[in-house]
């Protein structure tokens, strides 16, 4: 059985391309697309996931929102 190289690279350019694609025809629609992040903490891990999402965000057309409350904020439950 013969495996089927994938180029990810490749893969990933065309996935950013039809999402910019996409982004553009919406914004033509007066729909603006948005990433809002909530990041509680200083966790270095979680920090640089967030920031490479907005630079991805950024290099597509998707505005962002990066929201960092302080360590004591509670979550109330209604």
């Amino acid at each position: 059985m013969t495996g089927i190289k994938i180029d990810g690279l490749e893969v990933a350019k065309n996935v950013k391309q039809k999402v910019s694609e996409t982004v553009k025809k919406l914004s033509e629609q007066g729909i603006t697309p948005c990433l809002a992040t909530i990041l509680v903490g200083n966790n270095s891990a979680s920090q640089t996931y967030v920031r490479n999402k907005h630079k991805a965000c950024e290099e597509v057309g998707i505005i962002t929102q990066d929201h960092q409350p302080s360590e004591d904020i509670t979550q109330k439950i209604k």
